[in-house]
């Protein structure tokens, strides 16, 4: 499991206290911009540095008591950051090594964390942009720790009251991550905000379920799948109707009609508890799945 018993009371007990500290964590490849000895680290490094916009110090500064790192100096508009993943391991090999029960409630207790890093985001306007499996990783301890922050950014408010950022994200030569990206990120110069993230979280959630990308193919088809919510089927492992309606209602093509975060955290399969249930969905299936997806990946 991924808490046990005492860990998860002790986290609840946390959340139920005015003070909220979300597990976040920023861990990336090396971006130095416009630096002269620049250079490009694997996302599996256990350590490195990277330089972020000095506009998100602030988030950064938020969660520092579960940050994986520190800032080492700011100069102008940007902060140098020194990560070290130390024990923690991203998501799939954990669940692979340290799950011998994976069931729905495994994935609650994720989707839960998560959410609550998240929220604390976006009511500063920062969002994430490019969450997905591997940019999650968990401590020894059971946090669930947010990284790749190297596409995050500040959003910034628009005439009409709303907040958003029409930045390009940078492609990635693997087309399974596209499955985690939200449709509006495949069109640069398309207006998008929070909304983005609460897509990729659903996506992660669909995997955390079946242990399969809920969008498959490559290129123009998976942009069009995406677009037209054309999800594969769950035709392997078949979650509960009421985990299926969640990930539906955070894949909406369009980004009004998605669920917020907080919204996510009141739907019904967030609230359930079926540690005890005989009729509990067993993952195991998933968990071999998720296992072999974290390892080719890489």
């Amino acid at each position: 499991m991924l808490l046990h018993s005492s860990q998860r009371n002790n986290i609840n007990n946390n959340n139920n206290s005015n003070q909220r500290t979300p597990s976040t964590a920023y861990r990336q490849e090396v971006v130095l911009q416009n630096q002269p000895s620049a250079q490009h680290v694997s996302s599996d490094a256990p350590e490195h540095t990277f330089w972020l916009n000095r506009n998100l110090e602030r988030a950064l500064a938020s969660v520092a008591d579960t940050y994986a790192g520190r800032i080492l100096y700011s100069t102008g508009q940007t902060v140098f950051v020194e990560e070290k993943l130390g024990a923690a391991m991203i998501l799939p090999t954990h669940i692979a090594n340290n799950m011998p029960v994976y069931t729905e409630q495994e994935c609650r207790d994720i989707v839960r964390q998560m959410c609550d890093s998240l929220q604390l985001l976006h009511e500063q306007k920062v969002v994430h942009r490019t969450l997905h499996l591997n940019h999650i990783a968990v401590s020894p301890e059971g946090r669930v720790l947010l990284r790749g922050f190297q596409h995050a950014l500040l959003l910034q408010e628009q005439p009409d009251g709303t907040w958003s950022s029409t930045a390009p994200v940078a492609h990635s030569r693997k087309w399974d991550w596209y499955a985690f990206r939200a449709p509006e990120l495949d069109h640069e110069g398309t207006p998008h905000g929070t909304p983005v993230d609460v897509w990729s979280l659903g996506a992660c959630l669909s995997m955390l379920l079946t242990g399969l990308p809920p969008f498959r193919g490559t290129g123009r088809e998976l942009k069009l799948r995406k677009r037209r919510a054309e999800t594969a089927p769950y035709d392997i492992v078949v979650p509960s109707a009421a985990a299926q309606d969640l990930v539906q209602r955070m894949l909406r093509p369009e980004p009004q009609d998605r669920l917020t975060v907080e919204q996510v955290l009141k739907h019904e399969w967030m609230q359930q508890q079926d540690e005890n249930d005989e009729n509990a969905v067993d993952l195991t299936l998933a968990q071999v799945f998720l296992a072999d997806w974290g390892h080719k990946s890489r």
